[in-house]
């Protein structure tokens, strides 16, 4: 895993597949794997991100939050199941 800074543009991060995309603009920094970190410096959209050992952590700490996100996949799913239902309104 490698910490880059957004130089150019916005980048769309997704912690894993099916997640919510979260963009990261100019200026902010991400941490990508590093077949991803590569691809966006030769675009010229990155670089790497020069960080002390405490920030670069706390990124680190922030993206591995990121994976935690529920996707609206898995949502859907969990909507879906029998004994997750609301109460019934008068109206019904």
């Amino acid at each position: 895993m490698k910490v880059v800074q957004i130089i150019s543009g916005g980048y769309g991060f997704r912690a894993k597949a099916g997640a919510p995309t979260k963009l990261i603009l100019a200026g902010e920094v991400v941490c990508v794997d590093d077949a991803e970190a590569e691809r966006l410096v030769k675009l010229g959209v990155a670089a790497e991100a020069e960080l002390d050992a405490e920030t670069k952590a706390i990124v680190e700490q922030a993206d591995a939050d990121c994976n935690d996100v529920e996707t609206q996949e898995e949502a859907s799913e969990a909507e879906e199941k029998p004994g997750r239902k609301g109460r019934k309104t008068a109206a019904e």
